[in-house]
């Protein structure tokens, strides 16, 4: 009997841990969710198979027009080999970008980005976690259960934020004149608000 009870326990840590590692580190892919944290009112959203794509295609281009010419995202992304490294690993796979209206009323979009990182999500936050002000990122706090970050530097154009989260298998990004922006795109990843995919989803009932 003592002997089953011991074995019964370990067979339920060992199960425990199984399952920790499995949410932690194994994300099978979900199609389609690079839309869930796109809120509803998006002018358009493009998805791209990774960054390379995106950079080449119309809507890159219009983005590199925020960051002040066509060729300037790509030389951010490019011509710096730490900046190359990040993007390789934050968007190395299928994302999405989407085009809101401005939260002030202003004329300045906001643009959003969401890419899909799965099991590298818990790894990727430790990093960031290591960064500081002196590398360009400062960690404000937790919306939700999810980190957010804010960029610093001279790349910004005026007037613009740039802020990331991630969640347990995306990573978001939002660039725009609210660095609070943020806070409703993960809302609407967490089914606050209604994302593009809850609409499309609607629209074939």
């Amino acid at each position: 009997m003592i002997r089953l009870k011991s074995f019964l326990r370990v067979a339920m840590v060992l199960l425990f841990i199984g399952v920790a590692v499995w949410f932690a580190f194994i994300q099978p892919f979900k199609p389609d969710a690079v839309r869930d944290p796109i809120p509803a009112k998006a002018a358009f959203v493009y998805r791209a198979e990774n960054a390379g794509e995106l950079l080449l295609s119309p809507v890159g281009l219009q983005l590199s027009k925020t960051f002040g010419s066509e060729a300037t995202l790509q030389r951010l992304v490019y011509d710096n080999h730490k900046a190359s490294q990040w993007v390789n690993v934050l968007a190395a796979s299928e994302l999405a970008v989407a085009d809101l209206p401005s939260s002030d009323g202003l004329l300045q979009k906001t643009w959003v980005m969401a890419s899909w990182v799965g099991w590298r999500s818990p790894w990727i936050r430790w990093r960031l976690g290591l960064l500081g002000e002196s590398d360009g990122l400062v960690f404000r706090g937790q919306h939700a259960v999810w980190p957010v970050w804010q960029f610093k530097g001279d790349f910004l154009p005026p007037n613009l934020t740039l802020t990331c989260s991630l969640t347990d298998n995306l990573f978001i990004a939002c660039l725009s004149g609210n660095p609070d922006d943020i806070r409703y795109v993960l809302d609407t990843y967490d089914k606050r608000f209604d994302s593009v995919n809850v609409i499309c989803k609607e629209s074939r009932l």
